[in-house]
C-alpha cells in the first residue's frame, strides 16, 4: 500500500492506493453475466460456468444494486485479505451482519436481530425502516433476507467454484497492472492535483458535494479494476471515500490476451523455478501426482485412504500442487476432483531442456 498526504485548501486528505482481489473477482462475475460467459482471453473459457450457473448469475450479478452491495462489501474491509479468506468470513457470517451490508449499512446489526425476533414480517419491516432514512430497498436484497441461509450458501459456492476453476487464472492476466495503474495515479495525483485527477477518473462526472468540500473526509482510497462497472464505483461515509477506477486509463496498452503456447514460450523466473523444485521435492507429492495421472478425476478423500494421509495433510499437498499449476481442481456436486494440467508440464518440459536454463542464472 502505497499513502500520500497532499494538502488540499486548509485541511488535509490521506491518499492511500490499494488492491482488492475480492472485489476484481466480483466486478468480473458481474461481467461474466453481461457478456454471457465470453471473456478476453483465449486460455479462459466461462462458457460452461455461465451456462450452469446463469440463474445464480443473473439473481446476484444481473441487477446493478445486488452487485454493487456485494462489492461495497468487498471494498469494505478493513485490512488485506485474500479471497480464500475473504469466502471463509462471509461462510461464517451470521444473517444479521450480511444484511447489515446487503442493506446498504442504513440499519445497524442489532436492529435487523430485533426486526427478525419480533416482526411478524420481517421484509415489510425493513423496507419500511430504510425508506424512513431516506434510503431504498430492492426487492432482490429483501428476498435475500426471505430465502436464508439456503441463498447464503449458494452465493459462497458460487464464489468458490469461480475462483477455484476460473478467476485464479484470470487474477494472472490482470494483477501485474493493478500495481502499474496505481503508480502511475500517484505520479498524477503528484502534478495535477486531487481535483483534476478525480474528473478524470470520473470520468467527466459532476464530484459528490460529499468531497472534498466536506472536511470531515480524512482518507480516499483509490482500488484500480479492469472489470469495474460502470466505470467507476464510490462508496463514502465515516470520513472516507472508496473510489474504484478503470485502470485503461492508466496503463501504457489494453491488456494482452495471451495464447497457451504464448505462455508456453514465456521464460519461468527464479521463483518460479524455485517454487517448482519444492513442490516436487516431496516424495508424498510426486505419489500424489501419479495418483492422478493414472485416474484424472479422483477424489481428495479416495487419495487419502489409498495413501493412508489424514484429510488435513492430503489438502496441504494438494493445495501446494495447485499454487504450482501442476493440477487443476473442479467441484463435482458435494466433492472436489482433480485432474493433471498437462499444459503446465508440458511447458516445465520445455523450460528444463538444454543449455538455455543452465545459462540463464550465471
Amino acid at each position: 500500500m502505497a499513502v500520500l498526504t497532499p494538502d488540499s485548501n486548509e485541511f488535509q486528505i490521506k491518499l492511500e492506493f490499494l488492491t482488492s482481489p475480492v472485489f476484481e473477482m466480483m466486478a468480473s462475475l458481474r461481467k461474466c453475466y453481461l457478456m454471457q460467459g465470453r471473456v478476453e482471453w483465449e486460455d479462459i473459457d466461462l462458457q460452461n460456468f455461465y451456462t450452469e450457473n446463469q440463474g445464480l448469475l443473473k439473481r446476484y450479478y444481473g441487477g446493478f444494486e445486488m452487485g454493487a452491495q456485494l462489492a461495497e462489501l468487498a471494498i469494505g474491509l478493513s485490512q488485506p485479505h485474500s479471497i480464500q479468506d475473504f469466502i471463509q468470513w462471509v461462510q461464517q457470517m451470521d444473517r444479521s451482519l450480511f444484511l447489515y451490508y446487503l442493506l446498504g449499512r442504513y440499519l445497524e446489526v442489532e436492529e435487523i436481530e430485533t426486526i427478525f425476533e419480533n416482526s411478524p414480517e420481517p421484509s415489510n419491516e425493513i423496507k419500511q425502516r430504510i425508506e424512513k432514512k431516506g434510503g431504498f430497498v430492492h426487492q432482490e436484497q429483501l428476498a435475500f433476507a426471505k430465502n436464508w441461509p439456503v441463498w447464503h450458501q449458494e452465493l459462497v459456492d458460487l464464489w468458490s467454484a469461480y475462483y477455484e476453476e476460473y478467476f485464479f487464472k484470470i487474477a494472472r492476466h490482470v494483477a501485474p497492472f493493478w500495481e502499474q495503474a496505481n503508480d502511475k495515479l500517484a505520479r498524477d495525483l503528484n502534478t495535477k492535483g486531487l481535483n483534476e485527477v478525480l474528473r478524470r477518473l470520473l470520468k467527466g462526472k459532476t464530484i459528490p458535494e460529499q468531497f472534498p468540500e466536506n472536511k470531515q473526509t480524512e482518507v480516499v482510497r483509490f482500488f484500480p479494476s479492469y472489470f469495474v462497472s460502470p466505470k467507476f464505483i464510490l462508496i463514502w461515509g465515516w470520513g472516507e471515500l472508496n473510489l474504484v477506477y478503470d485502470l485503461t486509463a492508466y496503463v501504457d496498452q489494453p491488456l494482452p490476451a495471451p495464447s497457451p503456447s504464448e505462455n508456453n514460450d514465456t521464460p519461468a523466473t527464479l521463483d518460479e523455478i524455485s517454487f517448482f523444485g519444492k513442490a516436487l521435492s516431496e516424495p508424498m507429492r510426486i505419489r500424489i501426482l501419479s495418483l492422478i495421472a493414472r485416474k484424472e478425476g479422483i477424489k481428495a478423500q479416495e487419495m487419502a485412504e489409498k495413501l493412508d494421509l489424514n484429510p488435513a495433510t492430503i489438502s496441504r499437498h494438494l493445495n501446494i500442487l495447485k499454487n504450482c499449476k501442476l493440477i487443476t481442481e473442479t467441484k463435482q456436486k458435494s466433492h472436489n476432483i482433480y485432474f493433471i494440467n498437462h499444459s503446465e508440464f508440458r511447458r516445465w518440459a520445455k523450460q528444463l531442456e538444454g543449455e538455455q536454463f543452465l545459462k540463464a542464472f550465471d
